[in-house]
């Protein structure tokens, strides 16, 4: 009798160890700019999206964004998918500055839910002219993700650029 009840103590012991040293781990969210690398001519339009992926229970979000205001001008501001795929959301798209390169502010919240939402995404998109020959990083800052109980979500940036090519000069044809 007094092995078994050391056998099972031993075993409690063994499984309790085990337990407490496995750790799970999770992927660290991710807020990026897709694609992250763009080629473009002056003159075009061209759409950046705000991605998110690995995330667990999102309710809430804010960013800012910055640009070179001399390469690139900001038109519009969407909403993406990924948040209203949880219900219905209150979408701010935030103030556009092509003079200083700047999108101030955007947000979104779920409302009259119960839950986040989980996975990957598009958060958001941004719709850029492009303006003269050169390369423009895409930074994102402010970022602040929320969980249904308003507790912050910490995550990781990706940033981005644009390659704006220089249209060539025609070549005159020889005489």
């Amino acid at each position: 009798m007094k092995s078994f009840i050391r056998s099972i103590i031993f075993s409690i012991l063994v499984f309790s160890l085990i337990f407490l040293n496995t750790s799970v781990s999770q992927a660290i969210p991710i807020v990026s700019l897709s694609p992250s690398l763009t080629s473009v001519d002056p003159g075009d339009s061209f759409s950046l999206d705000i991605g998110i992926s690995n995330v667990t229970d999102l309710f809430a979000y804010q960013f800012e964004l910055e640009f070179d205001s001399t390469l690139l001008s900001a038109t519009s501001l969407t909403a993406g998918s990924f948040l209203p795929s949880g219900g219905f959301t209150f979408f701010i798209p935030g103030a556009i500055d092509n003079t200083l390169g700047n999108v101030g502010m955007t947000a979104d919240t779920l409302f009259f839910a119960p839950t986040g939402v989980t996975g990957s995404g598009t958060l958001a998109s941004l719709t850029f002219n492009a303006l003269l020959g050169g390369t423009s990083s895409i930074s994102l800052s402010n970022v602040i993700l929320l969980d249904s109980l308003g507790s912050v979500i910490t995550s990781d940036t990706l940033n981005g650029s644009v390659d704006i090519t220089s249209t060539p000069a025609p070549v005159p044809e020889p005489s």
